[in-house]
């Protein structure tokens, strides 16, 4: 019997010694390299208003390689799907691929709102078919990852303002849902897994027109093209708004200063301090926000480049959230397992990450600035932690201690001692 326990006890520790060599060589699948998935730059004040210039196809490198020094991972293209501006988008879309950016197509049919000398539909229900024959005669302007807008601000064109009419507005929204479906169905066609929808608006028609069960057909996202006059008033709108769509997501269709009916006058130091704050708004809702679209990066009140193509201050403001650094590492507990579905929270009870089934986790952090973190669970001892990311990647491991220990978690703590005296 002695020897039959001896055996069974020493099954038991080569199981759990096993068990540390693969707690040990666990690596991280987890991406989270930045503080929104969309991060955009806008270039309407060309893309869109210039695309009937013949002297825009110089300037495209120009402005698209200013959008890529942001750091943006998409670039927002305004230019009308018309036939006669398809060159033009071309253009652009070629050379922000040559940049390696995702692309959020912005524009629509001239008619929707009479632009370019094109009469404006007698329908706003034409628009369908024209956006139908446009995704699928060009499926080379597409990328999976991409975004399509059908109608930006649609509230500014064939149906009209929609707020004050029970009649416009429910016109207003099923609009939305069929040009949603219509997109989507396009899409499948050409074999192209792009995003649909992202119908910016007005703040104050998100508020008082579109309805929950709308954003629930057209992709759970609420986009809003918004300017304040302070960071406080954003915070006070986006609040309304998740308080209004608690299971969607936010979107930043356009936002910047300075706006001059609204913000008055700035000079480039005064832009780029409204624009930090504006940013830092952002950031500390990041968990309900799922993209930015800054207008504009160049051209017009609102830009980050003057108009020799020269960085304004408020370039390193959208560099500083646009390419933060990433901090990353695995939790585990004394014994060395990893642990899964742990929770980091920094300041002001912020989620920051939580970790994976192979108790990874990464977030991404502002370079240089020090910052708190807190790390808890029911089960585990809470720790508190002031850490500075120094570099463009810092590994950060994290050891929990548990409240409450068994023979088994013992056994392990013993094993794990014995690995680390073997190193």
């Amino acid at each position: 019997m002695k020897k039959y326990a001896l055996t069974i006890s020493a099954s038991i520790l080569l199981m759990f010694f096993i068990f540390t060599l693969v707690s040990h060589s666990v690596k991280s699948n987890v991406t989270n390299k930045t503080f929104w998935p969309i991060q955009s730059i806008d270039t309407m004040k060309y893309s869109r208003d210039d695309s009937a210039d013949s002297s825009i196809y110089q300037k495209i490198p120009i402005i698209v390689s200013e959008v890529a020094n942001l750091h943006a991972n998409y670039i927002s293209i305004d230019t009308p799907y018309d036939d006669q501006f398809y060159p033009v988008l071309k253009a652009w879309v070629d050379e922000a691929r040559q940049e390696h950016l995702k692309i959020w197509f912005r524009g629509n049919f001239s008619a929707w709102e009479g632009w370019f000398g094109y009469q404006k539909f007698s329908n706003p229900n034409e628009d369908h078919a024209l956006v139908h024959d446009f995704i699928i005669k060009h499926p080379d302007l597409f990328q999976n990852g991409d975004i399509f807008t059908s109608v930006p601000e649609a509230e500014n064109g064939v149906i009209g303002d929609p707020r004050g009419s029970d009649e416009k507005t429910q016109q207003f929204n099923q609009f939305l849902i069929t040009s949603y479906n219509n997109c989507v169905s396009s899409f499948e066609i050409i074999h192209k897994q792009v995003s649909c929808g992202y119908f910016s608006v007005n703040g104050d028609v998100a508020k008082e027109v579109l309805t929950p069960e709308t954003i629930k057909q057209i992709g759970n996202v609420v986009v809003i093209d918004h300017y304040v006059d302070s960071s406080a008033q954003m915070d006070v709108d986006l609040h309304f708004l998740t308080n209004k769509f608690p299971n969607a997501e936010i979107i930043l269709g356009e936002f910047g200063a300075p706006i001059p009916d609204i913000n008055g006058d700035m000079n480039e130091t005064q832009q780029a301090e409204f624009l930090n704050q504006l940013l830092n708004v952002f950031y500390e809702n990041k968990n309900v926000i799922g993209g930015i679209n800054y207008w504009v990066g160049s051209g017009g009140s609102t830009a980050l480049y003057r108009d020799d193509n020269t960085e304004k201050p408020a370039v390193k403001i959208m560099q500083k959230y646009y390419d933060p650094s990433v901090v990353s590492g695995i939790v585990t507990n004394t014994d060395g397992t990893p642990l899964s579905n742990i929770s980091i929270y920094g300041i002001n009870n912020l989620l920051l990450a939580t970790t994976d089934s192979n108790g990874n986790y990464s977030f991404p952090a502002f370079s240089d600035s020090p910052m708190e973190l807190s790390i808890s669970d029911p089960h585990y001892q809470k720790i508190d932690q002031i850490i500075v990311p120094k570099n463009r990647q810092m590994t950060y491991n994290i050891i929990l201690s548990p409240k409450k220990t068994n023979i088994i978690y013992k056994i392990r703590l013993f094993i794990n001692s014995l690995f680390n005296l073997s190193k």
